[in-house]
């Protein structure tokens, strides 16, 4: 009795110390995942500062605005339509005049940009953003808020999430000439929280500043502040037990129930910009210009089944209680708990990023590039598999820790699965690389353009914990069958990869 009661204790201990170091693993890779796509979500914005600076720079278009040459209309329509080609963000580019007519507006039109006539340019000078930038010194840049584009009065349809950026344009004597306004699409923004959201548990939301959502797990909630019959569909009003904390601090935590909320505040604008909050009506007021630093989303991971943890505590009891008759099975019991102690250690220390990015293990990874190998011999058609190896991971490990070069092999993963098609099947294939298979794929081409991207998205500087690092990347390629006819050959050929060369 004595016996068991000992080894009983010790079961119970390693188990307690388990589920507390299982819930604080939660609780920093739910934060560790808010904070990496507010980082992505302030680089992507940032980019739209500089395009903006370039084009209002650029003297064909302000002798334009200030002289309304027809002569050169035609060449600040091709400029526009250049823009918007090789910038796929935007959706439109227009130039107003001081009262707010169109005198230029080019469409993205679905890749092929084309240059509004004369006859369908709008008056825009009663719209909030408008009257907003219009209202602005030289130098000064404006940003409406996140809303849905409305055309002809009327939200378009499908919805086109938008944010819209403007500079007025002054002539020498220092009046309003023109004020020039680039629409970027954001549901670009929007697409790529819903794919980075997939690496963590919780459930990923984005709210504006008065609580309403950007981005919800049911559609249906989205753009409550741009329909009358949506008003009280926001997050404020469905958890205002969280909303107050959410509001009032910049991140954190909030642990209530069974509810684990993780949130930050994303602010993604400069110092010299300015916005107003907007209006959802057509033709409505905005309530005038703000400072950058008033300008914020929160977004929001939200777990709400931490209890699964609490019942597996229970069942564990109960188990232990029904098995507790002897001292033997006491034994082999804390003898199975200590095993899975041991071997959760080792994900922690050798494999977390194992339990953060990988859809498939080792083994059945392997399993399913050899059965793909298989049918693609019995149906003639081509896959592909893509190896990223992480050269200076056990040199980052040594020297900065493993959470630092875990942190950057997150950021890898994330990077690579936002240019990757969503059946691609991502695994850690190695300690320091990673396998992307491709089931099918339709030449070589399309795998060299993946390949490509790859490159493009791995060649910035990673940041972690306010250092920069440029770790050493190798990307290859390798095609069934040109490449390889096995999935050993096929291994083989992919970690043929050319080093990253970085800027």
């Amino acid at each position: 009795m004595i016996l068991s009661s000992l080894v009983g204790g010790l079961a119970y201990a390693f188990y307690s110390y388990e589920l507390r170091s299982v819930v604080s693993w939660v609780l920093e890779q739910e934060m560790a995942g808010v904070d990496l796509r507010t980082v992505m979500i302030e680089e992507h914005l940032d980019r739209v500062d500089t395009d903006l600076s370039i084009l209002k720079d650029v003297a064909q278009i302000r002798k334009y605005a200030t002289t309304g040459n027809k002569d050169q209309l035609e060449g600040v329509q091709e400029l526009f339509m250049a823009f918007i080609r090789e910038n796929e963000v935007y959706d439109q580019i227009r130039l107003l005049d001081a009262k707010g007519m169109e005198l230029v507006r080019v469409n993205r039109n679905s890749g092929l940009p084309v240059a509004v006539g004369a006859d369908q340019l709008q008056f825009k000078g009663l719209r909030y953003y408008f009257k907003d930038t219009a209202l602005l010194r030289p130098g000064e840049v404006y940003v409406s808020p996140m809303d849905l584009n409305i055309e002809q009065g009327k939200v378009e349809i499908p919805f086109k999430p938008m944010i819209r950026f403007g500079v007025p344009l002054y002539d020498e004597n220092y009046e309003l000439s023109c004020v020039l306004i680039i629409n970027y699409m954001a549901d670009r923004l929007l697409g790529l929280l819903r794919k980075t959201g997939q690496l963590t548990q919780g459930q990923t939301m984005l709210v504006n500043r008065d609580g309403y959502w950007l981005l919800a797990p049911d559609v249906e909630d989205q753009w409550g502040f741009m329909f009358p019959e949506r008003t009280n569909r926001r997050f404020s009003r469905r958890f205002p037990q969280y909303w107050d904390a959410i509001q009032n601090s910049e991140r954190g935590q909030i642990i209530k129930g069974n509810v684990l909320i993780s949130f930050t505040t994303i602010k993604p604008l400069r110092d010299e910009f300015l916005w107003s909050p907007g209006s959802s009506a057509p033709f409505g007021e905005s309530q005038g210009v703000l400072n950058a630093q008033d300008y914020y989303w929160k977004l929001i991971s939200f777990v709400s089944n931490t209890h699964k943890y609490e019942q597996s505590y229970e069942e564990f009891l109960n188990y232990f209680a029904k098995g507790a008759v002897g001292a033997a099975s006491v034994a082999l019991l804390a003898l199975g708990v200590s095993f899975l102690t041991m071997r959760n250690r080792f994900y922690q220390m050798c494999g977390r990023c194992d339990l953060q990015i990988s859809f498939h293990d080792y083994e059945s990874f392997s399993t399913l590039l050899q059965e793909t190998v298989r049918k693609c011999r019995d149906e003639e058609r081509r896959s592909a598999l893509i190896v990223v190896r992480f050269e200076d991971f056990e040199n980052l490990i040594g020297d900065y820790g493993f959470e630092l070069a875990n942190d950057i092999l997150l950021q890898v993963v994330v990077r690579v699965r936002s240019i990757l098609p969503e059946e691609a099947v991502l695994s850690r294939t190695d300690s320091n690389e990673l396998g992307v298979l491709l089931e099918q794929i339709k030449n070589r081409d399309e795998g060299e353009r993946l390949i490509a991207a790859c490159r493009q998205v791995l060649t910035e500087p990673f940041v972690s914990k306010g250092d920069r690092f440029t770790p050493e990347i190798h990307v290859g390629l390798a095609i069934f069958p040109e490449d390889g006819e096995t999935a050993v050959q096929l291994k083989a050929a992919a970690r043929i990869g050319k080093p990253l060369v970085s800027d």
